[in-house]
């Protein structure tokens, strides 16, 4: 790891994995799997054991962090020391990587003790307690406290290390433990392919810098030493000449390299217009790889003698060499079409759109947005072919609703250019102009004021902090509650549904909602305006608090009221809305009590 800086940014990035994975772990033993078995009389005091190992695991993660800071701090200053102190540093830094091989060694035998421990001693207590619904509903207890960002991590990586029966399995749990929620809606959304998903695919996407660019290899070949001395050459290579006509048959031209199809250079080199392929692009391409030019700036006499390399090299198999070769035969155009394309996305945009002018959140201090969001750019319906500054926006003044999923266009305020959706403008001028702090890519939602995140299991935006920092997810109500709720009514996506008063579907509504005792829910601003003339609620006629100081009141009144002799002995058969009791009752024309609970919420059998 001393000699090589690509191996310690690898380490760093599986230890963050590692670290947030074990937090993960933690903090679901501590706070809900431990709690549940000592809740069965289990193992009393258990949390307080292993809490003991949960300490000591933090320090040596908090050891290792620091060090790995040290280290990086050592990578980004190295090019700025002279020579002694270059040395000296060196010396620090072997040094620190042998503490951190020491760390690391202790750590793993602690962590695969900690885990051993527990599979012979909880686990089988697990299964002996808990019924199979019991440990789905704690299973979707630890992940209503996981955020969309750690499971973007944690699922993928889950899945390369699994056999494809494992897969499988995996995959059964988490959706019978979401089963209420939108979480195949959300996984489908973010993860494209997800039905068909191979574990290579997902190694792959792990291990980018496994999976090379076709420039990059064609790069290695390209030294300038190779075509800035080619006096050096050798009379094999000056005499030595690629016939491409011989060397490639058409299969190999139609070939797709990096998403473009070769049919349309095989057309070129067909009708003889080389020249369209050899010209040089008006782009300058400044990338370079070490002391290597990018492909796309050679020179058609470099280009020769870059194949010429490429194809007496015997280390390389004919495939990649013909890959190689191809890549670099139709550089220019891979190059000048994406140009093309990424030119079409937004010149294209000029023609004049609806809406296509800034909006302001705060015209004095020019600040956009609009009442609802605040943010730097407009979205494109495609239902109405107009710009609105949001969704909200355009379903106010709409007789429509309109669907994120069909939202692919935005117009940057700034430069008022059409442009397909980012968290940047696309525009030179713009100079990526951030659209806004949050973005989300499945909700299409920017904004700069607030903190947001999204919830996988809702799949929609929510503002808060984040799952298992002031929200948690209920699996069987299918919603974000905050986190200082202990104890709530447990109702069946109790979410989806419409308000009782104002008829709004809740689960996708931008107001506050208020949460009943019976566990039905309505808007906050509905609960007060209803609460002013009713005490029950509209939809199971159940008390909506403790009404006792209100049937003390009603006792009151009916001790000074006097029933006439001939109904006095009368009594009249009641259900109670609160104990859902039957009972009888004194007769009266309009309060009856339960004599069970007390309550004056009854009616007449």
């Amino acid at each position: 790891m001393a000699e090589n800086n690509g191996l310690f940014t690898d380490f760093c990035r599986r230890f963050r994995l590692l670290q947030f994975l074990y937090h993960i772990h933690s903090d679901a033993e501590d706070e809900i799997a431990f709690p549940a078995l000592e809740a069965k009389g289990k193992l009393q005091n258990i949390s307080h054991s292993y809490a003991i190992d949960h300490k000591l695991e933090v320090e040596y993660f908090t050891k290792t962090s620091i060090i790995l800071e040290k280290m990086s701090e050592f990578n980004d200053s190295v090019h700025s020391l002279n020579k002694k102190k270059m040395e000296q540093s060196k010396m620090n830094f072997s040094r620190m990587c042998l503490e951190l091989h020491e760390i690391c060694k202790s750590m793993q035998n602690m962590l695969c003790d900690h885990i051993h421990r527990e599979e012979l001693e909880l686990w089988p207590i697990f299964r002996e307690c808990f019924s199979i619904e019991e440990q789905d509903k704690i299973v979707g207890c630890m992940l209503g406290r996981t955020k969309a960002e750690i499971l973007q991590q944690m699922i993928p990586w889950l899945m390369a290390y699994l056999a494809p029966e494992e897969q499988d399995a995996m995959m059964s749990l988490l959706k019978k433990a979401t089963k209420n929620t939108m979480f195949d809606e959300w996984l489908g959304e973010w993860w494209e392919g997800m039905k068909s998903y191979n574990v290579g695919k997902v190694v792959d996407d792990l291990n980018p810098k496994l999976t090379v660019d076709p420039f990059e290899i064609a790069a290695n070949y390209l030294s300038k030493e190779s075509f800035h001395d080619r006096k050096r050459e050798n009379l094999h290579e000056e005499n030595f000449e690629v016939d491409i006509s011989r060397d490639f048959k058409v299969d190999d031209k139609a070939e797709i390299i990096d998403g473009h199809e070769c049919a349309e250079c095989i057309k070129l080199f067909s009708d003889g217009e080389k020249k369209r392929c050899n010209e040089r692009d008006d782009v300058k391409v400044n990338q370079k790889t070490g002391d290597q030019e990018h492909p796309t700036a050679l020179s058609q006499e470099d280009l020769e003698d870059a194949i010429r390399k490429v194809s007496r090299d015997s280390s390389l198999d004919p495939q990649k060499k013909s890959h190689i070769i191809q890549n670099l035969l139709m550089s220019r155009w891979i190059v000048t079409q994406k140009k093309l394309n990424a030119e079409d996305n937004v010149t294209s945009s000029r023609e004049e759109v609806p809406g296509q002018h800034p909006s302001y959140r705060d015209p004095l201090k020019q600040c956009f947005g609009c009442t609802h969001y605040k943010r730097n750019c407009k979205l494109l319906a495609a239902c109405c072919n107009q710009l609105y500054t949001c969704i909200r926006c355009h379903d106010d003044v709409a007789d429509h609703s309109i669907d994120r999923k069909y939202i692919t266009k935005m117009m940057c305020m700034f430069c008022l250019i059409v442009q397909p959706i980012a968290p940047t403008c696309a525009t030179v001028s713009c100079n990526n102009f951030p659209m806004a702090k949050y973005y989300c890519r499945i909700c299409k939602l920017f904004d700069d004021d607030r903190e947001i995140y999204h919830c996988p299991y809702c799949n929609l935006c929510r503002v808060g902090k984040g799952l298992g920092i002031d929200y948690f997810h209920c699996m069987n109500c299918n919603a974000c509650m905050s986190c200082s709720i202990s104890v709530h009514t447990c109702r069946e996506r109790c979410l989806e549904d419409n308000c009782p008063i104002c008829h709004e579907y809740i689960f996708t509504s931008s107001l506050p909602v208020k949460a009943l005792a019976c566990g039905h829910l309505m808007h906050s601003t509905c609960f007060q305006d209803y609460t002013c003339t009713h005490y029950t609620c509209p939809i199971c006629s159940k008390s909506l608090g403790d009404m006792q100081v209100y049937f003390g009141m009603l006792d009151a009144l009916l001790a000074e009221e006097k029933i006439p002799d001939e109904y006095a002995s009368q009594t009249q058969v009641i259900l109670c809305n609160d104990c859902e009791k039957k009972g009888a009752s004194p007769f009266h024309w309009l309060y009856h009590k339960c004599a069970n609970c007390g309550s004056y919420n009854t009616r007449l059998l």
